[in-house]
Order: C-alpha cells, then structure tokens, then sequence
C-alpha cells in the first residue's frame, strides 16, 4: 500500500511539471508597443503608459528604436505631450492583450492653425500583425496622417498602384487617422497617394523597395501645400517581425 502511494505522488509530479526543468507549462508573452511621431508640427513628443515613459523625445518622423514591454495588461492611460509643454496634448484609455503587439502614432498639429479640432494632434493607437510574413512577401501598416488645409475636412485616402483601372495594389477608402495592414510581393514598387475616388495624385509616383518577409509602416504624412520637411510624403519605417 505504502509503495503504491508513493508511486502515486512520482506520477502526479511528473505530470504537473514538479522539479523546474521537465515542465511544459509556457508563460504567455506580455504586450509590446512602439511609438512613432507622425506630426508634421512637432518639435519632441514624450509618450507615457501610465508612467512608464515610451519616449523620453521624438522629432517628426521618429520613432522608437524597439517594442517595449507593457507588463500589466488591462485599460491603461495613453499619453503624449511636447517636451516644452508639460500640458498633455492627447490623453486616452488603452486596452492591452497579453501576447499582442501595438503601435501608437501620433498624427494631426500640436497647434492647429485657428484651432482647428479636425488638425489637432491625437495618438492612434492599434494592434497588428507582427509575425514575419512567408516568403517572398512584405507586409505594410499604412496609416492616414495627411493634413490638408485649415477649416476643410481631412479625406480619406487610396494607396494604390499608378495608373489604370485595375491597379495591382489597391486599398481604397483610409479615413484620417485610420490604419490598414495588408502583404504585397517584396522587391520594387511603385505607389501613389490619392483622394479617395479620384484620379489626383496627392503624392507620387514614388518607388520603394521592400526585402522579402520584412513588415513596414507606411506613415502618410505632411500639410497640404507644404514644403519642406512638412511636404506631404510618405515614411517607410521597417518593424521587427517575431
């Protein structure tokens, strides 16, 4: 009676992973984010999770260099401001998942001109895929952050092939602020930039190279009209696939 017992406990530690090394039990990852500035206005952004600080300051354009790890999941307080404005310019309630990766963009004017609510700065935070793509593919995160002029209504937007009626890529209808993800062949392609259901190309033909089983954002971005570094463009990030 006594040996059976005891064989008894040998087998329920073997099943439970008793002893750290044989168990089977696998932890589930903890929620990544990554931030990118796409405000064609801003001078140095600073984003918090609660108080756990994204980026300590982004110039336009910038992003930061990794996913960092979000370690309680649940709502969470979202926040960006200018590091010369302690006032926070966008404040929100995130949900984190465990095992699940995030970008938030900051889109829109830090100051709009007539304060302008359309244009106001805001973060668009979202989840997507970061898996590496098969072979031979590139997988892209568009997101709308084209501005056009004060007092008028930002429209959506078509990122599509050049030219005909049935262009090889194609995806139609992006409202500002809004995000697509969606793989393409790697290698050369050309893009334009488009209002939605029209013919005018807001940006490009442009030419981008994309390496095989590599993720991008496509940040669509700049003012209406503008120049320089706030000429409308669009910033072509690669993203660490897992």
């Amino acid at each position: 009676m006594k040996a059976r017992l005891v064989g008894l406990v040998v087998a329920i530690a073997v099943a439970f992973g008793c002893g750290g090394g044989g168990s089977t039990v696998n932890e589930i990852p903890d929620p990544v984010i990554r931030f990118l500035n796409a405000s064609p206005n801003s001078t140095s952004v600073e984003a918090y999770v609660d108080d756990q600080q994204l980026t300590a300051g982004l110039a336009y354009l910038g992003t930061t260099s990794t996913f960092q790890t979000i370690e309680d999941i649940g709502d969470r307080d979202l926040s960006a401001n200018e590091v010369s404005n302690l006032e926070t310019q966008d404040i929100q309630v995130a949900r984190f998942l465990a095992d699940t990766d995030y970008l938030a963009v900051g889109v829109g004017l830090m100051t709009p001109p007539n304060t302008d609510l359309n244009q106001r700065f805001r973060v668009q935070f979202f989840s997507f895929n970061r898996k590496k793509p098969n072979a031979q593919k590139s997988r892209l995160v568009v997101v709308h952050g084209y501005l056009t002029l004060p007092g008028t209504d930002m429209p959506a937007l078509d990122f599509r092939s050049p030219g005909g009626d049935n262009p090889i890529i194609n995806e139609t209808n992006l409202p500002f602020g809004g995000n697509r993800a969606f793989e393409v062949d790697s290698g050369s392609f050309q893009f334009v930039i488009r209002r939605n259901g029209t013919e005018f190309d807001l940006i490009g033909p442009t030419t981008v190279t994309l390496d095989s089983g590599k993720i991008y954002a496509a940040l669509i971005t700049g003012v209406e009209g503008g120049t320089g570094a706030q000429a409308p463009q669009v910033k072509f990030i690669e993203l660490a696939s897992r």
